[in-house]
């Protein structure tokens, strides 16, 4: 009788130790996908900021040109 019930003891020991795994491994993948979805979101970010400063770079250039051109043209 004791034998049996060490038994099923141990056999919900081994039970409870796999959930608890399995919850671990499900949540470090959930930790990793949204460390990868956070990553990709920021480097979405990035480019845009950078997509927009290229375009103020491109129009302050293209100011820069065209006010010394008006000056050239002048002289």
């Amino acid at each position: 009788m004791q034998e049996a019930a060490g038994k099923q003891t141990d056999d919900l020991v081994a039970l409870v130790q796999s959930s608890v795994q399995n919850a671990r491994k499900s949540s470090l993948q959930a930790a990793y996908n949204l460390f990868t979805t956070s990553l990709h979101n920021d480097q979405v970010l990035h480019d845009k900021h950078l997509a927009a400063s290229e375009v103020s770079s491109q129009r302050a250039r293209s100011v820069l040109v065209h006010s010394l051109e008006a000056m050239w043209f002048q002289t």
